[in-house]
């Protein structure tokens, strides 16, 4: 993963339980560095084991961990520079998910090896919705889960995942919406 995502883990680690408390958790990662070059690529297995640490230090699920910084990664992401990619979504909720692909291209340009994740909306009828993800790293569907329903505020709508369904292609996310 690019070090962009790791500096989003230590800034939400930061503002969340503190300076210190990122220190511990890369004392236990085993990551001496504890911080990131945003255009760096760097090994997924240090991005999960510091997710994994950081469930250990709150004493909650990995799952709970990635749906927090998929909230996060919204703000997050305008604060680096990325708002005028946000533009290309769209000006609905389901029009900003059905224009993800587009937005990760448009973002792509420095990061040079990045392989995106790939949304697909389908079945969308008044008010729900399914979302297949797939991506080339396993086990970031709960972040998904984060990223929609922080997208929802974003648009003045009240989600509700009511499914995550996975399988050894893609994750399908059930989605309501008002």
């Amino acid at each position: 993963m690019y070090g962009l995502i790791g500096v989003a883990v230590k800034k939400l680690v930061e503002t969340e339980i503190g300076a210190q408390a990122w220190e511990e958790i890369c004392e236990k990662a085993d990551f001496p560095e504890k911080d990131f070059i945003k255009t760096d690529c760097y090994d997924d297995k240090l991005i999960f084991e510091l997710v994994q640490q950081v469930s250990d230090k709150l004493n909650t699920s990995t799952s709970e961990v990635l749906k927090k910084f998929g909230h996060y990664w919204i703000d997050f992401a305008i604060s680096e520079g990325y708002g005028e990619a946000y533009k290309i979504g769209g000006n609905s909720f389901i029009d900003f998910l059905k224009n993800l692909n587009k937005l990760h291209l448009y973002v792509a340009t420095p990061f040079s090896n990045l392989k995106p994740p790939h949304f697909q909306v389908v079945n969308d009828s008044r008010q729900e919705f399914d979302l297949i993800y797939r991506s080339t790293r396993n086990g970031l569907e709960f972040m998904v889960v984060g990223l929609v329903e922080a997208l929802g505020m974003k648009f003045n709508k009240t989600v509700s995942i009511t499914d995550v369904i996975k399988d050894s292609e893609k994750v399908l996310l059930k989605v309501k919406y008002i």
